[in-house]
């Protein structure tokens, strides 16, 4: 259930990026080998493949999971301002700078519960802190660094990488909440993305969207928006996969040589 979960959410956000030129570019690219040198430099290009890739692959869940109280559960289309609200979302999280996000999976008695508090850079997709999994009650924490194509934790004092191809795919979601420039609100209107309503979150009161999916189907996913516009949330349509931000304060870079600067991104 949590790895497919997880699918659902990187469906629907690949859904959302359809509606931004440079995504619906980068999404073309997971089919081809090379991209044009004057579009993007190699390093840019080939975080934005690898993004591809995470915001293509495929799986949904049955069926809507029960809406919060508040919301409503098939919501309504969006209006002009709504979508130009939701359409700048990810790139007004790009361009916050340095950020705090919690990610957690499944229940907190499960064996496979996860709960991992990072710091994500945004401008290099690259993010830092910890990771504990198993139930909350006996989890095994450990330093962990992150980018969109290799994880490593800290054990025995040295940075590991970890040949974990489903625990990769479930954390890198964080990075599709970002984007390098504002969707196009007029796709956003014309596909199946909804306004669920408002409901508060830790006393402030949020503006809940229903991501769009990439055929029309209808999905899960939500994404949370305070007054200002700011993601704030990001979930399955339930608390099994929930991506919080800003609820905390990002840390210091590993100085003891980054994941992003010294490890090949592996090849999934």
């Amino acid at each position: 259930m949590g790895i497919d979960v997880a699918r659902s959410v990187q469906e629907q956000t690949a859904g959302q990026a359809i509606a931004s030129g440079g995504d619906a570019r980068l999404m073309r690219s997971v089919h081809v080998d090379t991209d044009d040198d004057q579009t993007c430099s190699e390093g840019a290009c080939f975080r934005r493949r690898m993004l591809g890739m995470l915001l293509v692959m495929l799986a949904a869940l049955g069926a809507l999971s029960a809406c919060s109280e508040g919301l409503d559960e098939d919501g309504e289309p969006l209006t002009i301002p709504q979508s130009e609200q939701l359409a700048a979302a990810r790139f007004g999280l790009s361009n916050a700078g340095l950020f705090a996000a919690t990610v957690t999976l499944g229940e907190p008695d499960s064996v496979d519960r996860f709960t991992a508090e990072i710091t994500v850079d945004p401008d290099r997709l690259y993010a830092w802190g910890t990771l504990a999994r198993g139930p909350d009650s006996l989890a095994v924490e450990e330093q962990v660094q992150l980018t969109e194509g290799a994880i490593a934790v800290l054990r025995d004092g040295r940075w590991q990488v970890q040949d974990q191809t489903q625990l990769l795919n479930q954390l890198r979601i964080v990075f599709a909440l970002v984007s390098d420039r504002p969707e196009n609100a007029q796709l956003l209107r014309q596909s199946d993305a909804r306004y669920l309503g408002g409901a508060g979150l830790d006393g402030v009161e949020m503006s809940v969207y229903l991501l769009p999916t990439l055929d029309g189907s209808g999905g899960a996913s939500r994404l949370w928006l305070n007054s200002e516009g700011l993601i704030r949330r990001l979930d399955s349509g339930d608390d099994q996969f929930v991506i919080q931000v800003g609820a905390g304060v990002p840390t210091s870079e590993p100085t003891d040589g980054p994941l992003f600067d010294s490890v090949p991104v592996t090849d999934l």
